[in-house]
This record gives C-alpha cells, structure tokens and sequence, in this order.
C-alpha cells in the first residue's frame, strides 16, 4: 500500500479532512501533519480536535513557529522528524506556498528518500515581486518539485510565470459536503431574523475592503422596498457599513450576523433568494477562489459575484458576473434576478450540478488519486 503524508494547516478543521478520509478508500495509507494550532489574522485561532472520521487517516500534530504566517512559519524539528522516521512516505504532498519555510523544510527531508515524490500546492494568482528571500526560497523548491497544484488557472498562470515548467494541474485543495450543504427548508430561521416576505440577498464572509462589501451595499440601497439584505460575517468594515446603512435611511433593511460556525452556514445559506460575492482586486489580492460560492451552489442558493480572480471560474455557467467594483452592474444583474423566478431557478440547479462534479471532497480526492496513481506508476 503507497504511503502518502499530506502537510497543510487548512486540514485543522474536521470539515477538511473529509478530503483525506474520501484518499484513504483509495487503499491508500494516508498520514497528516498539521499544526496542533493555528492563528489567521481574519478568522481567528483554531485548535486540532481529532473526530471519529479521523480513523481511516495517521494523524501527527506538531506545533509550529510563527504561527499564523503562511510563507515565515515551520514545523517544530524534533516531533516533525519522529513523526517521518513513522510515516515513510512515498509522495510528500505539501500544500504549502512555494517561497514558504514550511515547503522548505519538507524539501530537505524529501533528501532521505529520493525515489519519492514531491508535490506542492498555491493559491497565488496575482504575479507581483516577493522579497530576495523568498524569491530565493521559491527558486530552489520549484526546482525540487515533481508536481505543482494550482487553486486555480491563475494561479497556474503565475507561477508559469515564475518559470515553473513541470507539471502541474488546476485543483483545489477544498472541497464541501453536499450532504451538509444541502438545500433545505429555512423557514423557521427568516422568522427569527425578520424576513418573511422579503428577497433576500446575502453575503458571507470577511466584512472588509476587498471583498467589496461596501460596493454590495451601494448596489442594494437602490432596490425596492421588499429587498432585504444580510450580511453573515464580521470584519473591520462593519461599523462603516452600519453607518452608511443608516446614512441612507436602509438601516431596517439590512440586517447583520455575525460570524457563525461552519456547521451553521448552510441554515444561513438557504435563508437567501441568493448570494453575492463582489470582491475587489487588491495591489497584492485578487480572489483566489470563494468556497462560500460553491458552499451556495450546493444549497441551490442563485449566485452572483464580481470578475475578481477565480470567481467567474468557479461559478462558470451556474451564476451572474459582473465587472468589479461596478455598483450600477451589480444592481441592476440584482434586480434580473430578483424579476426572474424562471432565471432563479435555472441557476439554482446548475449552481448544484456543478458543485457535485467539481468540488466535493469526494471529487477533488478522486482527481487527487489520479495523479498520485500517475506518479507512483512512473516508478514502476
């Protein structure tokens, strides 16, 4: 059986290891090194708790230095060599940016096993100059790679950029469960927020400049009288957003939740007649994917977002696009869709078709099996 360690602090949530449950029924033996903690700027610190589903997979907590800072940090070297002298692998899978430290440190201990194979993942999808030390970093471990995954066909394009000239192949590392994110009836939930009757346009996510918040609130303040819009999500835009809201005389129209647990988003989710998601562009961000996109998809919530990064990607056919940053589109592709119940209803099953064919756990694993059982045969 081909043994395959899986390196990444996204797996910390349970809802991510679903992916790695879904590789272990490919009689793969599966292990993962994650941080025992981990601290993100936006959405706070999390801890690793072990789940039932956990049992199919070896699972090797590790703390780590500068937490929190994807390119800076590593991996605690004593328990990170006790859990490799275990696990033996024959594909390291690394999803860690090129240029980090952590991707650096896997890249050395390839060393001790050089028939195996070394995989890397990036979510960058905006080409812009990093500092001499990482450019450093990034050259000596594209060098080392058999293999890059992109999240998505930007970020492929550059790090072709970069010169990278092996393989490589768009997919993220993310997925859903669509058991979970599911349609279902939220009846009970618009009671409680106050919005019976009421079209509801949502948005999830990080209340901040870049993902244009404040650009989905000048588009609603011009609907009619019967649009509601709910903000799921906290950030440091929320107090401007609450002021603008009551400086256009809307602050009864709009209603703001904070953040929720993962395990709740889907009931937010399906309270919606549909989700936006108008991120900006940024000097050093552009939209790397939006799994709150997929995540409404596969409750047939009707999606639109802006042309920022991955996001017309993502939604392909099953959504609405417009330009970024363009209040005056936003409403308008707002009110086609509010006027258009046969619209509404075509995207919501597309949103959902889609979803299930391209980012479930189960998918991604399936395409991720694929490319290991390409790899491992080269070796045979």
């Amino acid at each position: 059986m081909s043994r395959i360690l899986i390196v990444g602090q996204s797996y910390i949530t349970a809802e991510s290891r679903k992916k790695l449950t879904h590789l272990a029924s490919h009689h793969l033996d599966v292990a993962l090194i994650v941080p025992t903690t981990w601290e993100h700027d936006s959405f706070g610190s999390y801890t690793f708790q072990p789940t039932p589903q956990d049992a199919r997979i070896s699972i090797y907590a590790i703390p780590v230095r500068n937490n929190g800072r994807v390119f800076a940090f590593s991996y605690a070297l004593a328990p990170l060599w006790r859990a490799m002298q275990k696990i033996q692998p024959d594909i390291f899978h690394i999803e860690q940016e090129p240029g980090s430290l952590s991707l650096l440190q896997f890249v050395v201990l390839r060393r001790l096993r050089p028939r195996a194979k070394l995989l890397a993942f990036t979510w960058e999808n905006l080409f812009y100059r990093p500092s001499q030390p990482r450019q450093f970093l990034e050259q000596i471990e594209l060098a080392e790679l058999d293999y890059l995954f992109a999240g998505s066909s930007g970020a492929a394009q550059v790090f072709r950029q970069k010169g990278y000239r092996g393989p490589l192949q768009v997919l993220p590392n993310i997925g859903i469960d669509p058991r979970h994110f599911a349609p279902h009836p939220a009846d009970k939930l618009r009671r409680t927020l106050g919005l019976t009757e009421r079209f509801v346009i949502g948005y999830v996510g990080r209340l901040v400049p870049e993902k244009g918040c404040a650009d989905l609130l000048n588009a609603f303040a011009q609907l009619p009288e019967n649009c509601h819009l709910l903000f799921v999500g906290s950030g440091a835009l929320r107090d401007e957003i609450v002021r603008r809201a009551a400086e256009r005389g809307i602050e009864t129209r709009v209603t703001f939740q904070p953040t929720v647990p993962h395990d709740r988003v889907a009931d937010f989710l399906n309270v919606m007649d549909c989700l936006v998601l108008p991120s900006r562009t940024m000097p050093k961000w552009r939209e790397q994917f939006g799994l709150v996109l997929a995540q409404a998809m596969a409750c047939g919530v009707p999606v639109i977002g802006s042309d920022s990064g991955a996001i017309p990607e993502v939604i392909a056919d099953a959504g609405l696009i417009f330009p970024e940053g363009d209040v005056a589109a936003l409403r308008e592709t707002l009110i086609r869709l509010r006027n258009d119940a046969t619209l509404r209803a075509e995207l919501s099953a597309r949103g959902r078709e889609r979803v299930l064919a391209h980012y479930t756990h189960e998918r991604i694993a399936e395409q991720t099996y694929a490319i290991y059982h390409q790899l491992l045969a080269e070796e045979v």
